[in-house]
């Protein structure tokens, strides 16, 4: 029997298991790109950037981005990169703290969503040294901490609305 406002428990363990096994796919991916050669990991974000342009081409073919070459495309791939960095971090940091409030909501815990993803920054950093053609960056740690809060965040915000309109629906249903 579900009591009112609460999930129904075939419905907490799907989510338990979709956030857990979304949690170590990102793990995954991150720790994929860390072990990949330096020139994989350049051959793989020049392709994304190129894409980047292709897209810009398309919406304002007049574009800095769309227009970017020698220096300027450098620079573009720099930000491309920094963007890869803070986005992948920011999923990550979602999908921990909706995995995390999936299964408790003592907030003493809390803090394994936050410190996870943090350590999760210093460890892929840390990987890199172990592959060709790559190096250890301090800037690159505090994007990916920047991302990782900024998703955690986001996970709180949309946690925090969801629940609201749930207990909403719930108080419509008492009346």
């Amino acid at each position: 029997m579900v009591k009112k406002g609460q999930l129904p428990t075939w419905l907490v363990w799907i989510l338990r298991i979709f956030f857990s096994f979304a949690v170590v796919g990102v793990l995954a991916f991150i720790f994929s790109n860390s072990l990949a050669s330096g020139e994989t990991s350049s051959e793989q974000s020049y392709a994304v950037t190129e894409q980047v342009q292709e897209v810009a081409r398309i919406i304002a073919p007049e574009s800095e981005i769309a227009t970017a070459t020698g220096e300027d495309f450098i620079r573009l791939h720099i930000s491309v990169r920094t963007a890869a960095h803070f986005c992948q971090f920011a999923l990550l940091g979602a999908l921990a703290l909706w995995c995390y409030l999936s299964y408790t909501r003592k907030k003493e815990y809390s803090l394994i969503a936050v410190v996870g993803t943090s350590l999760t920054a210093v460890m892929d950093e840390f990987l890199q040294i172990f592959s060709d053609g790559r190096a250890w960056e301090w800037t690159d740690i505090l994007v990916d901490i920047a991302g990782g809060m900024a998703g955690l965040l986001f996970a709180w915000v949309v946690f925090c609305l969801v629940a609201y309109i749930y207990r909403r629906m719930n108080d419509k249903e008492k009346n």
